[in-house]
């Protein structure tokens, strides 16, 4: 596997990064549920993510900013 990273534009752009497409791109699945969720972040961490950093009263994760994120 090439370690190039390929920007996602889309949330079918997630689809070509998995192993078997055909097998794990189904909806309710989590590799599709967790590309909709950091697709629709637009450049954040998605909402569920970043309330339980706030949650976690944790002073230096309650004001992270996302650098770069990367699909496995």
């Amino acid at each position: 596997m090439s370690r190039i990273y390929v920007p996602i534009r889309k949330t079918e752009d997630w689809k070509m990064l998995l192993e078997d497409p055909d097998k794990h791109w189904v909806t309710g699945y989590s590799a599709k549920t967790l590309a909709y969720c950091w697709i629709d972040a637009c450049d954040d961490f998605p909402k569920c993510v970043r309330k339980v950093f706030t949650a976690s009263g944790i002073e230096p994760f309650t004001n992270l900013e996302l650098l770069a994120a990367f699909p496995e």
